[in-house]
C-alpha cells in the first residue's frame, strides 16, 4: 500500500506525477493529491482517500477495484474502471466528468453514497452494468446505452438527467429483468426540467402491494409524457396481442388507479409505448399490464363475446369496461341507474376485435350498483359496477 501524506504531493506548475501503473492501494491520508492532464495513472487495486483529504485528477485515471471517499473536493476528469472483480464508487463530495466502464462482461461497477454526479457516462463493453443501489446518480450525457449495457436501478437509486423538447432516455433496468428503459419529454422548456427515474425489480417493495409486476418509480418537477422502449427479450412480447389490450396503472399511496388508459400511442411489437402528459407528483410509481391478463376468471363469455372485468370496480370516480368480439358484429352498449333507469345508450354500430370505452365520472352521481348491459347481435351479457362515495 502506499500512503501519501505530505501537505502536497505537486506543488502547482509541474506537469507529470505518475508515468507508471501502480499495482497496490493508494490511500491518500489528510492531504491534497493532484494529478496533471499529461498523467495517465492506472492502479490495479483500490484508491481510498481519507477525510479532509482532497483528491484532483485531471488526466486519465485508472481503477480495478474501488474509488472511495470522504474527502472535502474530489474531482476526476476521466475514471476508467477495469478488470475482473466488481468495483465500488463512494465518493461524498464529487464529480466525474468521464466515467468509463471497461469490466469483463456482466462484471458490475456499484455506487454507494447518497449521490454521484457524472456528466459523461460510456459504456464500453458489451454486458458491462452500472448499479446504483441506494445512491442517486445525476448524468448529462449517456453514450453506447442497450440491452447490454445499461444502469440497474433495482434498489432505491434513481437516475436523475436533465429534460429537454426532444426525448431524454433513462438506461433503467435490472439484472433479473432485463432492459425496461424510459424516455421523458418535457412539455415546457424553462431550462430547470428535471426527471429522476428507477425500475423496480418485481417483488421489492411489497408494502406498497406492487405485487409481482415490473414498477417503473418516476419523479419530475413538471408536465411530463414518458415513452417506454424496451428491447428484445422484453417479456412485453410474450401474450400481448393489441395495445389497446394494455394499460397503465400508477401508485396513488392507496391503490392502483389507471394512468392515461385511453391515450396510450405506439407499437408493442416495436417496442414503443407512449403516455398522456402526466403533472409533478401525479404518481411516482407505475406499471404496466395487460388487461388479458387481468381478472379473467371473472370474463363472461358467449360465443361472440367475452365481457373482461371493469377497472376500477369498486371506484369513487369513472371507470372503464373492455369487451372482446370474435366477428363483426352490431354493438350497443347500455348504462342503468341503481333504481333502473337507463342513463346512457352508446356504440350502437358495428365492431369487431377487442374495444374499450371510459365511463367517466358524471355518468355516476349517486353511489351504489350500476347495470351494464351489452346487446351483440342475439346475445345479451350484462355486469354490475359498484360506485362508492368516500
Amino acid at each position: 500500500m502506499i500512503n501519501y501524506q505530505l501537505k502536497t504531493v505537486i506543488p502547482f506548475g509541474f506537469f507529470v506525477l505518475f508515468t507508471t501503473s501502480l499495482w497496490c492501494q493508494l490511500t491518500v491520508h489528510g492531504t491534497s493529491l493532484f494529478i496533471d492532464s499529461a498523467t495517465h495513472l492506472k492502479v490495479d487495486g483500490h484508491i481510498i482517500i481519507n477525510k479532509n483529504a482532497s483528491f484532483v485528477a485531471m488526466g486519465l485515471l485508472a481503477v480495478s477495484g474501488n474509488v472511495e471517499s470522504n474527502g472535502t473536493d474530489i474531482q476526476i476528469d476521466s475514471l476508467q474502471f477495469f478488470g475482473d472483480f466488481p468495483g465500488i464508487i463512494n465518493l461524498s463530495n464529487g464529480k466525474i466528468n468521464h466515467l468509463f466502464l471497461f469490466k469483463s462482461p456482466s462484471i458490475h461497477t456499484y455506487l454507494q453514497g447518497s449521490s454521484l454526479a457524472v456528466s459523461n457516462l460510456h459504456f464500453v463493453n458489451n454486458y458491462n452494468f452500472l448499479t446504483l443501489n441506494d445512491t442517486d446518480i445525476d448524468i448529462s450525457n449517456l453514450s453506447d446505452i442497450s440491452e447490454f449495457n445499461y444502469i440497474v436501478t433495482n434498489g432505491k437509486g434513481l437516475v436523475g438527467r436533465n429534460l429537454s423538447l426532444q426525448p431524454v432516455v433513462f438506461p433503467v433496468g435490472s439484472a433479473f429483468s432485463g432492459y425496461y428503459p424510459i424516455s421523458i419529454t418535457a412539455l415546457s422548456n424553462n431550462g430547470n426540467e428535471y426527471a429522476k427515474v428507477g425500475f423496480i425489480e418485481s417483488g421489492n417493495y411489497a408494502d406498497k402491494n406492487h405485487s409481482k409486476d415490473p414498477v417503473w418509480q418516476i419523479e419530475n418537477n413538471g408536465p411530463i409524457q414518458f415513452s417506454m422502449r424496451w428491447g428484445t427479450e422484453n417479456s412485453l412480447h410474450s401474450g400481448v396481442l393489441d395495445l389497446n389490450q394494455l394499460r397503465l396503472n400508477g401508485w396513488n399511496g392507496t391503490d392502483w388507479v389507471s394512468v392515461g388508459f385511453d391515450t396510450l400511442v405506439g407499437n408493442v411489437n416495436a417496442g414503443y409505448l407512449k403516455t398522456r402528459v402526466l403533472l409533478p407528483n401525479e404518481y411516482k410509481f407505475y406499471k404496466l399490464e395487460s388487461i388479458l391478463r387481468l381478472d379473467l376468471s371473472n370474463v363472461l363469455k358467449l360465443s361472440n363475446v367475452e365481457l373482461l372485468s371493469s377497472f376500477p370496480n369498486p371506484f369513487s370516480g369513472g371507470t372503464s369496461v373492455n369487451f372482446k368480439l370474435h366477428k363483426e358484429s352490431l354493438v350497443t352498449v347500455q348504462l342503468f341507474s341503481p333504481n333502473g333507469q337507463l342513463i346512457k345508450e352508446f356504440k350502437n354500430k358495428y365492431l369487431d376485435g377487442y374495444h374499450f370505452e371510459n365511463l367517466t365520472e358524471d355518468l355516476f352521481p349517486v353511489s351504489g350498483f350500476y347495470s351494464l348491459r351489452f346487446i351483440v347481435g342475439e346475445e345479451i351479457v350484462q355486469t354490475k359496477l359498484l360506485k362508492i362515495n368516500y
